[in-house]
């Protein structure tokens, strides 16, 4: 008789992990890079620096954040690569053990597909 798998199927790994935002400055409503540019093009000498400012943490803002979804993504996908090689490995297991159950069995089954397969290539 066939053994069957009585384990649990694992669960995906968590990509929704809340992400590093306490080095984040702080960024106003308007604080866009469409608005920013807006008052580039007529920004007069003496609000220049505080303009410059604003962009500065609207790119640390874009750069921390960027850098927290690469480090999540970077770590969701090991886990994913771990889940997949323990699948493999349990479906080489139950396959190993399948045919160990049923020899006769499977060299009718694998002499079948190859019978298929000829039929198939033969007809070229």
């Amino acid at each position: 008789m066939a053994r069957t798998s009585t384990r649990t199927a694992p669960t995906a790994p968590d990509i929704d992990t809340p992400m590093d935002q306490a080095n984040t400055p702080q960024l106003a409503e308007t604080d866009t890079l469409d608005s920013i540019l807006q008052e580039f093009r007529s920004v007069s000498d003496e609000n220049l620096p505080a303009l410059r400012q604003r962009l500065d943490d609207l790119l640390a803002a874009g750069s921390k954040t960027g850098t927290a979804y690469y480090a999540t993504l970077k770590r969701s996908s090991g886990r994913l690569g771990q889940l997949a090689k323990h699948e493999l490995e349990h479906s080489r297991e139950v396959a190993d053990g399948y045919v160990k159950e049923n020899p006769w069995r499977t060299v009718a089954i694998a002499g079948g597909v190859a019978f298929l397969g000829g039929l198939l290539l033969g007809r070229r």
